[in-house]
């Protein structure tokens, strides 16, 4: 007997150092920064752990901003269990600065900043800042004031079972996502879109439209819209929504924008989905989808969500409850009409408007 609980301590304390070795394994991690932005890049190693990383800044004597990222609204997901490659990019609001090369950008978040917030950079003295990175206010390394890029190894924490509750680091009252756009009134409780049709497979699912909402209910994997008679290439479109109902796991709702009647055969499509993603979808051509890009975000049924989008110029904004997600050119489409998505699932629309 003794042999054997001998024999079971030695292969549980194996295991046990095993799993340790394994959640401690260390991977590179690189900062990339210049005037108008910050970027955190991981390049593929499984899911990480960002938990507590943050960073340190001189800002003048009095002065030592300490932030964390969970402290930025844009990277308001859970932390600890991130799939990679990654890039988490703080960023100047209003510049243009592409993103490195290694970064994918299906897989890229960002937090736009006002100038107070660019931390890394002094915009009066035109000169950039030593950058403490931390992990729960350890230092990690010390990327020098006038080093493009900063690499390290880095140890990620141990991933928790379950997100925990913490007290924010640094309160960013001047923190951008980047324009948050107060309610507007509409000319009715429902829209002031007319003429709408369905698209999409299979018949685009089942559409009811009345004075106080419309509701659309699409089968599992498949893409169902509501296209709005309207065409235009200069317009700001919103809605709210709630996804009620699911076929599987990847049920998401949205809209679609500068889009041909028949969206398949072309449109830009912005949608969350409950498999824990806000996706922006462009079809170039019949039946083909490209991601365009997605950003992680926890999303719930039954829970209420408005998004906008700002088209003009040749390029369009994206807002989620008045936080910008994403901005780009739009040479594919000059104009083009407006409509609601749904897939794998049902959601109810209200409030949609454009003008």
């Amino acid at each position: 007997m003794r042999r054997y609980f001998l024999c079971f301590s030695v292969i549980a304390w194996i295991l046990l150092y095993s799993l340790n070795v394994h959640a401690q394994q260390s991977v590179e991690v690189t900062i990339i920064l210049d005037s108008d932005t910050l970027v955190i890049y991981v390049p593929e190693s499984g899911t990480i752990s960002l938990d507590g990383f943050g960073f340190q800044a001189q800002i003048d004597d009095d002065e030592l901003y300490i932030i964390q990222l969970g402290d930025y609204p844009a990277f308001d997901f859970d932390l600890s269990g991130i799939p990679t490659p990654v890039c988490l990019r703080l960023r100047r609001n209003n510049t243009d600065t592409p993103l490195p090369i290694r970064c994918p950008r299906y897989a890229t978040s960002t937090q736009e900043l006002i100038d107070a917030d660019v931390f890394w950079y002094d915009t009066v003295a035109s000169i950039s800042r030593s950058v403490i990175v931390t992990q729960n206010a350890d230092s990690l390394i010390v990327c020098p004031a006038g080093n493009p890029v900063c690499s390290f190894e880095y140890t990620p924490p141990t991933p928790r079972p379950a997100r925990a509750t913490r007290q924010p680091t640094r309160q960013l009252q001047t923190a951008v996502p980047t324009q948050v756009t107060p309610p507007r009134n509409t000319t009715s409780s429902a829209t002031n879109l007319s003429g709408w049709i369905r698209g999409g497979d299979n018949g685009g699912g089942t559409w009811s439209n009345s004075n106080s909402q419309i509701v659309g209910s699409v089968a599992a994997g498949t893409d169902g819209f509501y296209i709005a008679d309207y065409n235009d290439s200069d317009f700001i479109y919103e809605t709210s929504f709630v996804i009620t109902g699911s076929s599987w796991g990847g049920t998401s709702a949205g809209i679609i924008f500068l889009s041909e009647r028949d969206p398949l055969r072309g449109c830009y499509m912005a949608r969350v989905s409950i498999a824990g993603e806000i996706q922006i979808v462009r079809y170039d051509n019949y039946r083909n989808p490209v991601r365009v890009h997605t950003l992680p975000q926890q999303i719930y049924m039954n829970t209420s969500y408005t998004m906008r989008v700002e088209a003009g110029g040749g390029e369009f904004r994206l807002y989620l409850d008045g936080n910008q997600i994403f901005h780009a050119d739009a040479p594919r489409y000059g104009s083009g009409a407006v409509g609601l998505m749904v897939n794998g699932g049902e959601a109810v629309f209200t409030n949609i408007s454009i003008e």
